[in-house]
């Protein structure tokens, strides 16, 4: 049990990091280059829940997997430049859904097989 809590709440924290970085990255991608950044970035704050399903919509991310939105314009109003992030590492990503689609199901198997083992062997007395 305490095996697939653990690997469940990996499985949390890798969906909530892979949210953040996408919207991160949205983010960056609304601002302009040049000129009006004050004036953008105070209406992606002043905006944030619609800036979060837009982007939920636009990457397919659940909107359940999102920091809370308050607390999340509490963060990025200490940003002052958000073009000052990095830009999001596509492979880095790939590897996340590769992880999501075959490394922690195979975590959760491996985890599985003795609780198997167990009834098994427990009913066949």
């Amino acid at each position: 049990n305490a095996v697939l809590r653990k690997i469940n709440d990996l499985s949390k924290r890798g969906r909530f990091l892979k949210v953040h970085c996408f919207l991160v990255h949205y983010l960056r991608k609304q601002m302009p280059v040049l000129f009006g950044k004050d004036e953008k970035r105070s209406e992606l704050l002043n905006n944030l829940h619609r800036e979060f399903a837009d982007c939920a919509h636009r990457y397919g991310l659940s909107m359940g997997d999102f920091p809370n939105v308050d607390q999340f314009r509490v963060a990025l109003a200490q940003v002052k430049d958000i073009r000052a992030f990095p830009k999001l590492d596509k492979a880095l990503v790939a590897d996340m859904d590769r992880m999501f689609a075959y490394d922690i199901p195979h975590l959760l198997d491996k985890a599985a097989l003795p609780t198997r083992h167990a009834s098994s062997s427990s009913s066949a007395r």
